[in-house]
């Protein structure tokens, strides 16, 4: 647990790995860091797909869920400036950099768009698996699934892509809640173990 908790102060601190634009590949507190080298200074989308991931896994979907967003803004507003399919980000100003016709390496950020605007999209840890999976669309859409963590038990994560923003009541398995979405998907803290759990989001209504 103590070094779990220091990777998660190191990836989430400002002056270590992150920063405005999202994750570095080295930290900036390390002394070969080099804000003009080509791995080393920079922000990599794929690097932050790998994370979010992670975090996603271990139970931390609000930190998951600030890179997803910083990452999504991030490729949105230097694509919409150029126009351009940026190879890498400067991790100090954010600009675009590399070669501009990296259509490869939009393939992390199209998983993490339609992770969160797609409806009816469920997307979850490493190592949890998905057993059923439904959606049901419309004014009050909702989301059903089972699912379980055969090699591991205890907290984990989630995202569904939900289409609209709302109060939600979140079950799984003997466990409910409300959930308020803000925007159009739901990140979510479960417990699961090796037998599969039901899970149920459904929109109650409006914030």
């Amino acid at each position: 647990p103590a070094q779990k908790r220091r990777m998660l102060e190191h990836l989430t601190r400002d002056g270590e790995l992150w920063t405005r634009y999202g994750l570095t590949a080295i930290a900036r507190n390390a002394p070969y860091y080099r804000n003009l080298g080509y791995w080393n200074g920079k922000v990599w989308v794929p690097y932050q797909w790998v994370f979010w991931k992670a975090l996603l896994t271990e139970g931390e979907p609000g930190h998951a869920e600030r890179i997803a967003r910083t990452a999504l803004e991030l490729w949105r507003r230097e694509t919409d400036a150029s126009y351009n399919a940026w190879e890498l980000f400067d991790a100090r100003t954010g600009m675009g950099q590399g070669a501009h016709q990296f259509g490869g390496l939009s393939g992390p950020i199209a998983a993490l768009y339609h992770a969160h605007y797609t409806p009816g999209r469920l997307n979850v840890g490493l190592e949890t698996v998905v057993h059923t999976h439904a959606y049901q669309s419309g004014a009050r859409p909702a989301l059903f699934a089972e699912l379980s963590t055969p090699f591991r038990r205890g907290r984990t994560g989630l995202v569904a892509a939900l289409g609209s923003s709302g109060v939600y009541r979140v079950s799984c398995g003997d466990a409910v809640w409300e959930q308020t979405a803000r925007e159009s998907w739901l990140y979510v803290e479960v417990t699961l173990d090796e037998s599969p759990r039901r899970l149920t989001i459904e929109r109650l209504g409006d914030s």
